[in-house]
């Protein structure tokens, strides 16, 4: 629940506003928005922004801080494509996909105590995509959330699974992989911290 003050500072916020987008409408000076949107459009988007705390980017400027080779993408980050794991003695497997990690992050060291690993599983209803379509999203997730737990000595490591897609593979096959790749991460890897 929003204290007095806080809604004190946000009725500040909306009222200070109005003539500020009035200005920047008017002049087209400063972050213009889509010629087509009216001035409440603009407003609200505003509004939003200052409530959000953040101003959004430009597509251009998003752009330029993304990568773009898979060497430039390698300087910062560790990514490694898991051979076919499959364990003979229990059955269980097979279990393909990539680890993406932040350099330094060692998945196959000795202290597991300290790596939260985060299972993700691609989407496509089963039926489309792959364990890399999403590597962008990855580093970013990664990029964001190690300096948030940094100072617990945690860091992030993510697996992509590459699961069996249909119509070649028929329900369940890609939900037993993903059962196989948080026993494989959990049990034969040792990992205790997962999100899936």
């Amino acid at each position: 629940m929003a204290t007095l003050w806080q809604k004190v500072g946000l009725a500040a916020s909306a009222v200070s506003l109005v003539p500020a987008v009035t200005f920047q409408r008017l002049t087209r000076t400063e972050n213009p928005f889509p010629p087509n949107w009216d001035w409440q459009t603009e407003y609200v988007v505003e509004l939003l922004r200052q409530i959000m705390g953040s101003s959004m980017k430009s597509a251009g400027s998003t752009r330029e801080q993304v990568p773009t080779t898979v060497e430039e993408i390698r300087k910062q980050f560790w990514a490694e494509k898991v051979d076919i794991w499959k364990n003979e003695a229990t059955g269980r497997g097979p279990v393909d996909g990539v680890w993406f990690a932040e350099n330094g992050v060692d998945v196959k060291g000795n202290d597991r105590s300290k790596t939260i690993v985060f299972l993700f599983l691609h989407g496509g209803a089963y039926q489309v995509g792959d364990a890399v379509q999403f590597w962008r999203v990855y580093i970013e997730l990664i990029k964001r959330v190690n300096p948030l737990i940094a100072k617990s000595g945690h860091r992030l490591a993510l697996f992509s699974l590459e699961y069996s897609l249909a119509p070649e593979h028929t329900y369940p096959a890609a939900l037993n992989e993903a059962i196989d790749a948080y026993r494989w991460i959990s049990e034969e890897l040792g990992f205790k911290d997962i999100i899936v």
